[in-house]
């Protein structure tokens, strides 16, 4: 991660703090540069080429390259070629050489036998490090053949453009001179890091995904779009918590960037790469319209424009940057004219079918052209499905200006209520007919955080008693509204009981409204298994529905609790992926509310995996503003747990008045709480803490949440208190189907029973879970329960286990994890016997220095191994050298 140096930088006037950074650490290049350290370090080495685009970081590489090769005994020459100095042969060369103590040399020849009588008679290794080998001059491209084609010196060079160098540098790798290696671009972790280095806090969600897009993996470009973002206000810090609230790039610092791609391009070419830009792609046959075919060869060829398709040839654009940057300084009358050109070129070619809704009805609203309200709404429903509720949110609003319905007015409530606003009293929820039903029931508007229509009135649909064999459409729909009820209060069996005779309907809106009851239902009830029965369901709900309308339901966050299940049933890397490609889609429409969703599962699997850290960062990116309160809470809830795990007193304060606030809410979740007593316990609250959790497991054992009941009987047995644990430890628990919920019952119950061998086998099923905190802790507690049943044998070698699997977790030691050493099972004199006998000290020499005889000695011996659970001189040096 970047070093945090908190300078000061002037922008026009302003002045904005920014951690720019003096010398930042290398992201991505560490393995790179740990391969050329070693071969640094080896005889006979005779160098590296290294390539990459600009701004991948090789001029960095070299540079810490050179440094440790100076202070292994190198003599360095530090060349770095330019576009001036190339004009006169060899002048950055004699330069670099004059500084190193040599003479200028005025040829290849002169300077090889000046490198070669060097060797001799200093007997130093010398190294020549090249920057911007391709713009060398044909007398350093000689010079570098000959001197590693002579054994004279030892040669690093970076290259950018290989199609400009000189053939003598091409010929240092092609014939296998010296290797050339490439450096790749940067991966998003790569990238998250540069973000959490330059922005002093939390980086919000969909940050480092979005710049992700933008840089394409160029380290200075990235970092230019941070300081552009920060500078324009785009990137905004709110309450610790940076968010980007723009799409746009329009500051001043890009002017060198953009006008160095732009360069020399004509009026004709730019006019039309600025249309392609608002289009962001277009047919063939329009673009054919707008700017001849050469055009956009030329364009192509400068890389600013791509191809795509076989048959249907598409244009797209290919630089993010540079097309953002015109879209945010077009003026307004060229913006209009440009749009007016598109929609002439679309309405000639009778080619709208090729163009999205969503941009149709965009441009001819923005060009103030007729518009109805059913085509606005479609379009609105479209960026709904897109994701992008910004658009879907500013189309609907303007349809519900020209000619409200309730369709409009549904989705404009739902766009915004998913966006975190709160729904108004007096707002109308109104009905939404989903396309031509076949059995044509109706889709109510509800609440997506669970709460219904606006009255029972308007629902007119009374309460009935729940039955098996199907029912009818208007059944099942208060079936969800009854549903959700009892998920509102907790109640979690009665939910998936409410709903379970209807979940085999072929209604798509109506089992995608089923699933939103029992995905968290039995996600709470421990049952991730059986959620993976409602993925291909919703899958083609959702396909379906897309092609009609608007859902009843919330279809984005089924699918993310959906992933989340996976990974609880034992598919950790392929939940992984699908959240973070969630993250990753949501971070193309700046849809905070998404990202917020997929953060916080995302965070609550890396947390059990030990990613502390990572888990914070994404815990704490999630409390931001725009979000729904069930997220909210969930994310403040997850930033307290980890902020203690990481003992961080700080992050721990921070947290902790957001979840004051949550605790005061009677519509809490069940997380708040369980956050309450991990707090109050890291606060030495400890009894409090218990009944706390004692409340919260009586009621998830009445409500039948098995699951969330098995976190909290774990929480129990990690306070020391695995006999009140015991007692909620009920045979139903048997049938939950996490592995990981299944653990912790099971440790619950051996520890509760002192039984050493059985929280032993329950270390090593969190090891097979890839739990290693809870892993540790297990081993930690078959530690002390050893040691009390008189078998320190064993007992250390579950303390090596414990620090084993702690190796793997990357936050601080939770209270279980704070062991006595094994050097604390030994007594002085057999601590001083067990030191001298892993230094490879014989009996004899041991008895001589401590002045003990020879018995004693191994008397003492045979107990240390005993207690070490040890049986050679070799394991008692492995045993005491373990941390």
């Amino acid at each position: 991660m970047y070093a945090r140096t908190g300078r000061e930088i002037h922008y026009s006037g302003s002045r904005t703090f920014s951690r720019a950074l003096e010398r930042p650490a290398l992201i991505g290049r560490t393995a790179i540069l740990r391969e050329l350290g070693q071969a640094l370090a080896s005889p006979g080495y005779q160098g590296a080429a290294v390539s990459g685009t600009p701004g991948s970081g090789k001029s960095r590489l070299l540079a810490e390259a050179a440094a440790a090769a100076e202070s292994s005994g190198y003599r360095l020459i530090r060349v770095h070629s330019t576009p001036s100095n190339a004009r006169i042969s060899l002048q950055a060369v004699g330069a670099a050489f004059r500084t190193a103590g040599f003479a200028a040399p005025t040829d290849a020849d002169e300077a090889v036998r000046l490198l070669l009588g060097s060797g001799h008679q200093h007997r130093a290794k010398t190294l020549i490090c090249v920057d911007d080998a391709h713009l060398a001059d044909a007398g350093t491209a000689e010079l570098l053949l000959r001197a590693v084609r002579d054994k004279a010196c030892t040669v690093l060079l970076t290259v950018s453009d290989t199609s400009a160098a000189c053939p003598e540098i091409h010929a240092l790798w092609k014939n296998e001179w010296i290797p050339r290696l490439i450096l790749p671009e940067l991966s998003q972790e790569d990238v998250e890091q540069v973000c959490l280095g330059f922005l002093p806090g939390i980086v919000g969600v969909g940050v480092a995904e979005r710049y992700m897009m933008l840089c394409g993996g160029d380290l200075l470009l990235l970092q230019e779009l941070l300081a552009d973002a920060i500078e324009t206000g785009a990137l905004k810090e709110v309450a610790g918590v940076w968010s980007d609230s723009a799409t746009t790039l329009a500051s001043d610092r890009l002017v060198p960037l953009v006008t160095s791609r732009l360069r020399s391009l004509e009026e004709e070419h730019q006019v039309a790469f600025e249309a392609l830009t608002l289009a962001e792609t277009l047919p063939l046959a329009v673009a054919r319209q707008i700017a001849p075919p050469e055009v956009w060869e030329a364009l192509e060829g400068r890389r600013l424009v791509s191809v795509t398709g076989d048959k249907d040839v598409r244009l797209a654009v290919r630089d993010q940057v540079v097309s953002r940057f015109l879209l945010g300084r077009l003026p307004v009358l060229r913006r209009r004219r440009l749009l007016a050109s598109l929609v002439t070129a679309f309405d000639r070619n009778d080619a709208w079918s090729e163009v999205t809704e969503v941009q149709r009805a965009r441009w001819r609203l923005e060009l103030g052209m007729p518009v109805d309200g059913s085509e606005l709404g479609a379009a609105a429903i479209n960026a709904w499905w897109a994701q992008d509720w910004q658009t879907a949110e500013q189309l609907a609003s303007a349809a519900c200006d020209r000619a409200p319905s309730p369709g409009s007015v549904s989705l404009l409530r739902r766009v915004r209520m998913h966006q975190g606003e709160a729904p108004s009293d007096n707002r109308k929820a109104g009905r939404l007919l989903v396309g031509k039903r076949t059995q044509g029931a109706l889709a109510w508007s509800g609440d997506p955080d669970g709460h219904g229509p606006d009255s029972a009135e308007q629902r007119q649909v009374k309460p009935f008693p729940p039955r098996h064999g199907g029912g009818s459409p208007l059944e099942a729909e208060a079936a969800i509204e009854l549903g959700l009820q009892a998920l509102h209060r907790r109640q979690v069996q009665s939910a998936w009981e409410t709903v379970k005779p209807f979940v085999h309907t072929h209604d798509p809106s109506l089992a995608l409204g089923l699933a939103t009851v029992a995905v968290p239902a039995l996600l709470r009830m421990g049952r991730p298994r059986c959620c993976a029965a409602f993925a291909s369901v919703c899958e083609g709900a959702v396909s379906e529905l897309d092609k009609r309308d608007v859902p009843l339901h919330d279809p984005f966050s089924i699918g993310t609790q959906l992933a989340y299940a996976r990974g609880m049933a034992g598919d950790f890397e392929g939940a992984v992926r699908e959240l973070r490609d969630r993250l990753r889609r949501a971070a193309t429409h700046n849809n905070s509310q998404l990202g917020a969703q997929a953060s916080v599962h995302l965070a609550r699997l890396l947390f059990d995996r030990g990613r502390v850290r990572q888990a914070h960062q994404l815990y704490a990116a999630a409390t931001g503003e725009g979000v729904t309160r069930t997220t909210h809470q969930l994310a403040l809830a997850g930033s307290v747990v980890c902020a203690v795990h990481l003992e961080d007193g700080q992050a721990v304060e921070q947290a902790a008045a957001g979840l004051t606030a949550a605790r005061l809410d009677p519509e809490r979740i069940v997380e708040v709480d369980v956050a309450s007593a991990v707090l109050d316990a890291y606060q030495g609250r400890t009894a409090q803490a218990v009944e706390t959790l004692q409340r919260i497991a009586e009621e998830l054992l009445t409500a039948g949440a098995l699951g969330q009941l098995c976190e909290v009987i774990h929480l129990f047995t990690r306070f020391d208190r695995a006999k009140l644990a015991e007692q909620y430890c009920v045979s139903a628990l048997e049938n939950v189907q996490g592995a990981l919920d299944r653990t912790r019952v099971a440790l619950a119950r051996a520890t509760a029973a002192r039984m050493p061998e059985a929280v032993g086998q329950c270390a090593q099923l969190f090891e097979s879970a890839g739990a290693p905190l809870h892993a540790a802790e297990s081993w930690a507690i078959a530690f002390h329960l050893y040691r009390r049943a008189g078998q320190p044998r064993l007992a250390t070698a579950a303390a090596r286990r414990c620090e084993s699997a702690r190796g793997d977790y990357d936050g601080a030691s939770p209270p279980l994890l704070h062991l006595k050493g094994e050097a604390h099972l030994l007594s002085g004199r057999e601590r001083e016997v067990a030191l001298l006998a892993a230094q490879r000290h014989t009996s004899q020499e041991i008895a001589d220095r401590l002045v003990i005889s020879i018995r004693t000695v191994d008397n003492h011996l045979y107990r240390i191994y005993r207690k070490l659970g040890v049986s050679s001189r070799q394991q008692l040096r492995m045993a005491l050298s373990t941390p």
